[in-house]
């Protein structure tokens, strides 16, 4: 619903990405997570899997797909890409890219409801690199 509406004002095309979807919570999606016992499931903070869900390793494992996936098709230098996602999504992508750790992205990283954040692709030499311009900018609102 968000891209539509960003869409409305840019009429560009529009590509729908499976990889860029939030963490699946299975069967704790509409759940308060004060609900929700967490230390109950088996596992570390990021390989804990709800049932019928996903945990941060395979949203990780998502974010590394998608990011290679720019690199080697839809990225161009004179081409802006405009990504949609969520919260949780976005903080394991953005930490990625940083170099963090996956708790550390989730706990440390700021990504406010409908904020903005710029990131530069360019290749240097054979690998690709990243430049983080803005994260969480909420100016507009």
């Amino acid at each position: 619903m968000t891209t539509e509406i960003i869409n409305s004002y840019l009429n560009l095309d529009v590509y729908y990405e499976t990889l860029i979807r939030e963490k699946n919570n299975g069967k704790f999606v509409g759940k308060s997570n004060n609900s929700i016992n967490w230390d109950s499931i088996k596992g570390s903070f990021i390989s804990r899997t709800p049932p019928g869900g996903e945990n941060l390793l395979m949203v990780r494992a998502r974010v590394r797909k998608f990011i290679r996936k720019l690199e080697n098709g839809i990225y161009s230098e004179d081409k802006t890409i405009l990504l949609v996602s969520h919260g949780g999504y976005l903080k394991i992508f953005l930490g990625y890219i940083l170099g963090m750790k996956i708790k550390e992205s989730i706990l440390k990283l700021q990504i406010d409801n409908c904020s903005i954040s710029e990131i530069e692709m360019y290749k240097n030499n054979s690998s690709f690199q990243y430049r983080i311009k803005f994260l969480n900018n909420i100016s507009h609102l």
